[in-house]
């Protein structure tokens, strides 16, 4: 179950904080939703945690799927960003493996994150346990999609 609660619906134009930076209500719940973004490549994870810290979120990385392993033990996220095609363990396994393995993740739900974007990779992600596909490249827009995927599956969301 998310530890944090989104309602953009209730969110107030903007309020003021100490250090005069205007920031959302969604912003500020935001912060405490913890993401984990899982890819091989250093580029791609830093971009998703760039554009998603940006919005207020609380981005960890693993660069592979036995590092992701081991972080799931250790932490709690909210949602998973998990890339599909990895050296030694692919995303497909290592999301196997969360479902399949008792942690604080077992339930935690997992956004595929990959070029490969055709019909059959959607139905092939969602099979594996997967909410959705993001393709990449991983831009603003893309952090804007996450972000409105993030907001409905908040369990206090009005949508």
């Amino acid at each position: 179950m998310p530890r944090f609660v989104l309602n953009h619906r209730r969110a107030q134009p903007m309020c003021h904080i100490k250090t005069n930076v205007k920031v959302s209500e969604t912003q500020m719940q935001a912060a405490k939703a913890q993401l984990l973004v899982v890819d091989d490549d250093e580029t791609n994870r830093m971009v998703v945690q760039l554009l998603m810290e940006m919005r207020g979120y609380d981005v960890r990385q693993a660069a592979s799927g036995a590092e992701c392993l081991k972080m799931i033990q250790q932490h709690t996220f909210d949602a998973i960003l998990m890339d599909l095609s990895m050296p030694q363990m692919d995303g497909f396994e290592t999301v196997r493996q969360i479902k399949a393995t008792p942690s604080l993740n077992s339930d935690t739900v997992i956004y595929a994150l990959t070029a490969h974007t055709t019909l059959s990779d959607n139905e092939k992600c969602k099979g594996a346990g997967m909410r959705a596909l993001i393709a990449k490249p991983f831009d603003s827009d893309r952090a804007d999609y996450l972000e409105s995927l993030l907001v409905s599956q908040a369990p206090n969301s009005l949508n």
